[in-house]
C-alpha cells in the first residue's frame, strides 16, 4: 500500500524516523492507527478528563482503605 501525505505530515514522519523515535515510517503509521483504534474503542475524553477520573478513583480507594 502506498499513501501520499501532505508535506507537513511527511516532514513530521521523516523527523521522527531521523531522531530515532521510530524505526520506519511504517512503524509510525502502525502506532497512529493503534491510537485511532483505541480512541474508537474507548471513546473520547475531554482535555484533562482522564487525569481527573484517575484522581477521583485514587481518592475513592484511599477513603475505602482508611475505613477498613
Amino acid at each position: 500500500m502506498n499513501i501520499e501525505l501532505p508535506p507537513r505530515t511527511a516532514e513530521f514522519v521523516e523527523d521522527q524516523v531521523r531522531c530515532g523515535a521510530f524505526a520506519s515510517p511504517d512503524d509510525i503509521v502502525t502506532a497512529a492507527l493503534e491510537c485511532l483504534r483505541a480512541d474508537r474503542e474507548f471513546g473520547d475524553f475531554a482535555p484533562g478528563e482522564p487525569e481527573q477520573l484517575l484522581e477521583e478513583g485514587e481518592n475513592d480507594d484511599n477513603s475505602t482503605r482508611s475505613q477498613a
